[in-house]
């Protein structure tokens, strides 16, 4: 049976199911002979119908030309909602586009053929055409993403992906592309394995620190959301990569770009992650702080399922009302915002390997201050940086109490307490 007519059983494929096979496809290619099959049965943890579903594609990416040349699974009965992208059938500068892994606020990203390491994918990102780039807009677009990538290169572990090249279309457009970093956005990982309360607090220091270690050399992310937090296998661990330093906040920098930005994020992007300052028209360039209220959102969800805000409201409100609803809507309380989606606490309760109950009694402890403290809407009373953030996570962890959810003279006790050694 040819790839492009290879079809999975309509009994199996739903659009979780297409996801989980896609993205074990893909992590696989990195492995040949008993390595990949040892990879397959640890991946696939004990299900021999995923297991088989991927193996079956594999057998069709030994040739020259790969499986990802060609649609990777006919789908049967596809939501309509959520419509295929066309695969594309084009270069874009010397990367030949193989399959689209998805769009976002910045643009169009997909699975390239990296012409220098034959072995080797690369990422590609297409920034929409919406952003109409002048002589001037480009150099500073592109000067400012490659001064990024060069600082993050320094770091003794690399939290993103290495950029290989950033460049002008010539009809205007700008791509950029990177090393392909194969895994799972945090969040759709974390469900799937049912991940607990306290792994989900682990896997997430490792984001932090990863973008901590970005902001100690000047290097800000301007757009974290669920897509560009990847978990990746390191053995048997998790561990965590970012996407998309330095394109975010190059187009956010472009002031005169703000409100295109703006609207791609709201029809495109995850504007439920965005900080109230970045939603404004004042000309304010990123900053650690909009970083920290980004990752309380991711946060938030990770402990409650949802958002801090609904996407769907927000697009329904508009470019015009969607700033005041960021900067003045309140926030509930991580366990007020679990009981306001009643039908699903259940099952989010379930996907953290816990009883509704004890999530409930989790979130009312102080580890619900913590996402709290990072959504504040003034940027000077959310946490002073993202290494105080995580102190906070693992004083939450070790079982102390955190700074989150104490108030000034409580902190003053306990400071004095530690000097005198008491406890």
């Amino acid at each position: 049976m040819p790839p492009s007519d290879l079809a999975i059983p309509k009994t199996t494929l739903d659009s979780e199911r297409f996801k989980l096979v896609r993205e074990i496809f893909l992590d696989a290619q990195r492995f040949r002979g008993p390595a990949r099959q040892a990879f397959l049965t640890q991946r696939c943890g004990g299900d021999p119908a995923l297991q088989k579903q991927v193996s079956e594609l594999l057998k069709h990416d030994e040739s020259d030309t790969s499986v990802l040349d060609k649609p990777v699974i006919r789908a049967v009965d596809e939501p309509s909602e959520s419509p295929r992208i066309p695969l594309p059938r084009e270069r874009v500068g010397r990367f030949r586009l193989l399959q689209v892994l998805g769009e976002g606020g910045s643009g169009v990203t997909s699975l390239a053929q990296n012409p220098d390491a034959k072995t080797r994918r690369a990422t590609v990102k297409v920034v929409h055409p919406a952003f109409q780039f002048s002589p001037s807009d480009a150099d500073a677009a592109k000067s400012r993403i490659q001064v990024d990538h060069r600082a993050l290169s320094s770091l003794r572990q690399h939290p993103s992906p290495r950029l290989l090249e950033c460049a002008l279309q010539s009809k205007g457009g700008m791509f950029v592309a990177t090393d392909f970093v194969p895994g799972e956005p945090m969040l759709q990982y974390c469900d799937r394995v049912r991940a607990s309360v306290r792994a989900r607090l682990l896997l997430f220091l490792d984001a932090c620190e990863a973008v901590q270690a970005a902001h100690q050399c000047g290097v800000f992310h301007a757009g974290l959301a669920p897509g560009n937090v990847l978990v990746r296998m390191a053995g048997d661990v998790p561990t965590t990569t970012l996407l998309d330093f330095g394109v975010t906040r190059a187009l956010f920098d472009l002031l005169g770009h703000r409100r295109i930005w703006l609207e791609m994020r709201l029809a495109h992007g995850a504007i439920e992650y965005l900080a109230p300052e970045q939603a404004t028209d004042s000309p304010r360039p990123a900053e650690p702080a909009s970083d920290i209220y980004s990752l309380g959102a991711l946060l938030y969800e990770s402990l409650t399922g949802v958002a801090p805000f609904d996407r769907a409201v927000l697009r329904r409100a508009g470019i015009g009302d969607c700033p005041r609803i960021l900067e003045e809507q309140r926030v509930l309380d991580p366990e007020k915002r679990l009981d306001e989606h009643a039908d699903r606490a259940l099952e989010t309760a379930e996907r953290r390997s816990t009883s509704l109950i004890e999530l409930r009694a989790e979130l009312r402890r102080e580890l619900g201050s913590i996402p709290m403290k990072a959504l504040c809407k003034s940027s000077s009373s959310r946490y002073l940086s993202v290494a105080a953030m995580a102190d906070d996570i693992r004083e939450y962890l070790d079982g102390k109490r955190v700074d989150a959810a104490t108030g000034l003279g409580d902190r003053v006790r306990r400071l004095m307490s530690r000097f005198r050694g008491t406890p």
